[in-house]
């Protein structure tokens, strides 16, 4: 009741709350995007996955599970080699239930080549059975761009406690 006070001399369970479900993965192997067409990460490591709600094997997405909905905190990282000319861009793009829902852009302004990180970092309402998916774009004509596996390329995220 309000107002008690609670004495533990041992293990407590049932108070607060944590910052789950939340999961973390990343490509196995480089993976080629095709210019002009929003192209989904295939995630399929995972690091850790807190209540199996990220299907790393097929839809490479994650899904709100049953009394989970609230607000959930998301950050996507692409390492992209990117051969460009002027006005070319990229972006990351976060889509919920299959549609564009937070998304960040770089632009070249020059003909370069370079290896690129673009991230998002985005809170993100959420509803049981929702389900959010990293996708990426680019403008570069004449052939597509690598995003490259390894600590530079990854998606996270977790539900957020207290808002």
């Amino acid at each position: 009741p309000s107002g008690a006070t609670i004495v533990n001399s041992g293990t407590a369970t049932g108070f607060g709350g944590d910052n789950t479900p939340s999961f973390g993965v990343r490509l196995s192997g480089n993976q080629l995007i095709a210019p002009d067409t929003a192209t989904k990460v295939t995630f399929d490591t995972e690091d850790w996955d807190t209540n199996n709600a990220f299907d790393s094997s097929t839809n490479y997405r994650f899904t709100v599970p049953a009394d989970e909905g609230g607000k959930y905190q998301f950050v996507c990282a692409l390492a992209q080699e990117y051969g460009g000319a002027l006005n070319d861009y990229g972006m990351v793009d976060l889509y919920v239930n299959g549609a564009a829902s937070k998304q960040t852009r770089w632009m070249v302004y020059g003909d370069m080549s370079i290896i690129a990180t673009e991230l998002i970092s985005t809170v993100i309402s959420l509803s049981a059975t929702d389900y959010v998916e990293a996708f990426n774009y680019h403008t570069r004509s004449g052939g597509g761009e690598v995003i490259t596996a390894g600590n530079f390329t990854y998606f996270t995220g977790g539900k957020l406690i207290g808002v």
